[in-house]
């Protein structure tokens, strides 16, 4: 199968799944866009969309980076034109929800700043963003992979939280399959406790934010971060206003 084949292919499909789940989006920040779900088109959307994107990562060791990119850059450009009048944000989606107070001390928004460290190269420069920060009043979040190409050190994680930053759980090993399968999670799940416990970690974001928000519930944590608002460009582009951050308190 050539790769012009394959694009077009995925590019529909992400179409396609796009349009539902804005179709579908029920968001507290924005009442105009509230829709009855289909349930039966919407898990067959859900079932399909596993289905492909267990294919792809399955693929994805045995395909160029180069090759990878390419293709991830032709369905970015085709998408664009689809989608233009609903990404980045959504319109209605700056509407406040309704009785709400607004931000304290009479501010505009709030904003958070969370960091995925996906390699050894971005682990190494862990310390000097740390201090990049310190310099400029900020403090955020360090997501890690537990078992992924690098293993992280136990002082860095105790020098980040000891100047008031966050250290978070990153998938897994963050290779696309952590949700190919129920057992194969529950089975994950137990690791990434594990090392919640160890890291002293409350927060948890997937790899590629691929995530199944019903099944989350077996990870010992406070928070998931694996959702958004509207990214079409993502391998599961269903978004969710209102659950950037879904409580898992047990």
């Amino acid at each position: 199968m050539s790769a012009s084949i394959l694009i077009e292919a995925f590019a529909e499909h992400r179409r396609r799944s796009f349009k539902e789940s804005s179709h579908e989006r029920h968001t507290s920040f924005n009442a105009p866009f509230r829709a009855p779900t289909d349930l039966s088109s919407g898990h067959g959307g859900h079932y399909s969309l596993m289905l492909r994107n267990r294919i792809y990562y399955g693929l994805k060791p045995f395909v160029p980076k180069s090759i990878r990119t390419a293709i991830r850059r032709k369905l970015a450009m085709r998408l664009r034109k689809h989608v233009g009048g609903v990404w980045p944000i959504m319109p209605g989606s700056e509407c406040p929800p309704e009785n709400w107070p607004g931000w304290p001390g009479g501010k505009k928004f709030a904003f958070i700043l969370t960091h995925d460290v996906e390699s050894k190269a971005g682990l190494g420069r862990c310390r000097s963003l740390m201090q990049l920060e310190l310099d400029l009043g900020f403090r955020s979040s360090f997501n890690f992979i537990p078992e992924g190409s690098y293993r992280v050190p136990a002082e860095l994680r105790q020098e980040l939280t000891a100047n008031g930053f966050e250290v978070g759980i990153h998938d897994l090993k963050h290779d696309g399959r952590l949700f190919t399968s129920r057992r194969k999670f529950k089975r994950s799940a137990g690791r990434i406790n594990r090392y919640a416990r160890e890291w002293g970690a409350s927060g948890f974001r997937s790899g590629f934010m691929l995530r199944n928000l019903d099944w989350l519930h077996e990870l010992d944590v406070q928070y998931d971060a694996s959702t958004f608002d509207t990214d079409p460009f993502e391998p599961q582009p269903d978004g969710h206003a209102d659950s950037i951050s879904v409580c898992l308190v047990h």
